[in-house]
């Protein structure tokens, strides 16, 4: 697998790439997967998903323990889609 960042804004990463040129990184990899992060949060994630990451990396939005079974549930429902 490969990782791809950032693909949102978030302290000391430098440009976002965004979500446009990871389906590009994505399309070029084939069947290589590819895990999308750096700023990835409960609000964004679906579309690093939706364009085609195989996964996503997210540290601060998966560290807070207590909303730790939300977020799963959000992300299975995603992926579930």
């Amino acid at each position: 697998y490969a990782f791809f960042s950032p693909i949102f804004a978030t302290p000391n990463k430098g440009k976002p790439q965004g979500v446009e040129k990871l389906a590009e990184v994505v399309k070029l990899s084939g069947s290589f997967p590819v895990i999308a992060l750096g700023g990835i949060n409960e609000r964004n994630f679906s579309a690093a998903l939706r364009a085609g990451a195989s996964g996503i990396a997210a540290i601060r939005m998966l560290n807070d323990a207590t909303k730790l079974p939300e977020i799963v549930k959000k992300i299975r429902s995603e992926i579930d889609d």
